[in-house]
């Protein structure tokens, strides 16, 4: 085995990911960030994206132990946190002697980065903050035998077992071209969006929305690559064969004047490079509306984007206010209106419930939901708030006493993202509802598929969506479906809001479910049909 050898592992999350489309990507782009930055430095490097490849508990340790590394590297989720400690924990009790490191935001702040060694004795690192730096210190000061008391915002557990918590940030790179460009573990495939990453951060520390920890992992704000830089990139994996990338960061356009100045650049460099593709990106509400007025969503369409997804969140200016977005509500339905009309697919973020939710916000989302044309994916009437230790929000939560069990007790994983209890009780029944719709496989499938139609036809040009073409024709049928759905799942959500109140609520919404699920399951092989039908015609 090499000294240095060092394993990255994207574990899976126990969650059916139900707001991705059909051809969305699950690989970890920040772990191959940092495989790409230790391998650039000469130690020996493997990194295995579990998660896309479906890969079980068994395989993944089957994994480890083929690889036999020094180093074991991983960055748990709520969803992924479970099997994450599972693994962990069998990796130091069969090999003692394999090292493990954690980081991503949801180790990075307390209760859970001092939980990971008070409840847990199977992580010897966590790193806050960029790891490219303060992993490749630990690994070197490792094998070299010299403290790590110095290497900025790592906290550990030395060879006696006491606990260093550091929470400082680690060091970051300014210039992120400096960076190789990520490894990646997955095969070519033709429809897949290969994730790239061209900026990190949003707003400065303590700017940022409440719920959010992009500003808390990224106090500094946002940062990010040159033009010519990211389309290095995408041109490095064109030649490959990918046609297909999705933008995985907070804002593609940045927050200000100088990231529209270099989406311009952006979309000017592949129009140069003559590179066909297509290109999803997250963008807010601001800066869609400015984009709009100096003619750089139409350069970005020319490049190849095909997609944008707004951070809207709220249907109602008081939840917009208290989520800290710095919009409105008529802002948000001016980027909508704006993003239709220049043929753009369009999927929301959105958050139907918070711990404060009550029944006016909630029928002002709905009806918003209706007047934006997104109230056709179930998921958006039963989205609740996740929690992010470091963040305003969960210091909110904290402050009001709206934990259900201590911080300090809960589990870390999926349990902790929902520790809170609602001011209204009645809403807080009706929000946990959601769980009905994970656990059925033909609403998850009809959701996605729904996402995927949405895209399909946003490409379609003014000719072809005419009634007289054949495209139009299935696009007509499409909107009539998408209509019908849009109706019942109102029609369900308001029933269930009416009866949330009575004391027979769990009885009384099984039934109106399971006449839902039963609705939804007549057109989900029509639905299969439009794409089977709109896939023929686009040969």
């Amino acid at each position: 085995m090499s000294i240095s050898k060092t394993l990255f592992i994207n574990i899976p999350a126990q969650i059916d990911y139900i707001g991705s489309p059909i051809d969305a990507s699950l690989e970890h782009i920040g772990l191959g960030y940092l495989a790409a930055y230790l391998k650039e430095r000469g130690i020996e490097v493997k990194l295995i994206d579990a998660h896309s490849r479906r890969l079980s508990e068994i395989q993944i340790f089957g994994k480890i132990k083929e690889y036999n590394p020094k180093f074991l590297c991983v960055s748990p989720t709520y969803y992924s946190w479970n099997l994450t400690i599972s693994l962990l924990k069998k990796t130091k009790k069969t090999y003692p002697e394999i090292v493990t490191i954690a980081g991503g935001s949801h180790v990075s702040f307390d209760p859970i980065l001092t939980g990971c060694f008070k409840k847990y004795n199977c992580f010897d690192f966590v790193v806050k903050g960029d790891g490219e730096i303060a992993l490749c210190k630990i690994i070197n000061n490792f094998l070299e035998r010299n403290p790590f008391q110095k290497i900025k915002g790592v906290s550990y557990r030395d060879k006696n077992g006491n606990v260093h918590i550091d929470n400082n940030y680690a060091e970051i790179i300014d210039n992120l071209d400096r960076l190789p460009f990520p490894l990646h573990d997955i095969e070519p495939i033709k429809n897949q969006y290969l994730r790239i990453c061209t900026s990190r951060g949003c707003y400065k520390k303590g700017h940022g929305c409440t719920f959010c920890n992009s500003s808390e992992m990224n106090p500094e704000g946002w940062r990010f690559r040159s033009a010519s830089n990211v389309v290095n990139e995408i041109e490095l994996w064109h030649s490959k064969g990918f046609k297909n990338f999705i933008c995985a960061e907070s804002e593609f356009l940045g927050i200000n004047k100088i990231g529209l100045e270099r989406g311009k650049k952006i979309a000017d460099e592949i129009a140069k490079r003559k590179l066909k593709l297509n290109l999803r990106i997250f963008c807010g509400v601001r800066q869609i509306i400015q984009a709009d007025k100096i003619g750089l969503l139409m350069d970005l369409q020319k490049a190849g984007v095909e997609r944008i997804y707004p951070g809207i969140e709220a249907g109602n200016d008081k939840d917009l206010s208290l989520y800290n977005k710095h919009i409105n509500t008529t802002m948000c339905k001016e980027a909508i209106k704006i993003l239709e009309d220049r043929n753009f697919g369009i999927q929301i973020g959105f958050i139907m419930f918070h711990p404060w939710s009550d029944i006016k916000s909630i029928e002002q989302n709905i009806n918003f939901l209706r007047e934006i044309k997104q109230a056709h994916l179930w998921y958006h009437f039963f989205k609740r708030m996740a929690l992010f230790p470091g963040n305003k929000m969960y210091n909110l939560v904290k402050k009001n006493n709206l934990f259900f069990i201590n911080e300090n007790e809960v589990s870390f994983g999926e349990d902790f993202a929902f520790n809170y209890k609602f001011v209204n009780l009645e809403i807080e029944k009706l929000s946990k509802l959601n769980k009905y719709f994970e656990t059925k496989p033909s609403l998850i499938q009809t959701n996605r598929a729904l996402i995927s139609a949405d895209i399909f036809f946003s490409k379609l040009s003014k000719e072809e969506k005419t009634i007289s073409s054949k495209m139009g024709q299935i696009l007509n049928e499409y909107i009539m479906l998408k209509e019908k759905i849009a109706n019942i799942n109102i029609k369900t959500f308001r029933k269930l809001l009416r009866i949330c109140f009575r004391s027979s609520f769990t009885i009384e919404a099984e039934k109106i479910l399971d006449r839902y699920n039963s609705e939804i399951e007549e057109i989900h092989e029509k639905i299969f049909s439009i794409l089977v039908k709109f896939g023929n015609n686009n040969k």
